[in-house]
């Protein structure tokens, strides 16, 4: 289980960036990419648990890392589509 508590820990990480950025009035292109890089990468790790711990895992663990897989990688899909022609600083309101 040491394993899912590292996953809080990086959901606590992730959650204090994505905030950061949000916050901004501005959205500079560098920390928006690395949102959206993290966000796939996320996935990919969670897909990676989910077939290597499927075993070790309840019905509700197995899809809870479903849906993990597929909000975030949907999310870094749809963020990568909104931000493709993102190459300078934009202000939001």
């Amino acid at each position: 289980m040491a394993w899912f508590a590292r996953l809080g820990i990086v959901g606590m990480c992730y959650g204090a960036f994505s905030g950061t950025i949000t916050l901004l009035k501005a959205y500079r292109p560098n920390p928006v990419w690395t949102l959206i890089t993290a966000n796939a990468l996320y996935a990919l790790f969670c897909l990676g648990l989910l077939f290597n711990k499927a075993s070790e895992l309840s019905a509700l663990g197995v899809a809870h890392l479903l849906a993990e897989v597929l909000f975030v990688g949907g999310l870094a899909l749809m963020e990568a589509r909104s931000a493709k022609g993102l190459n300078t600083l934009t202000f939001h309101r």
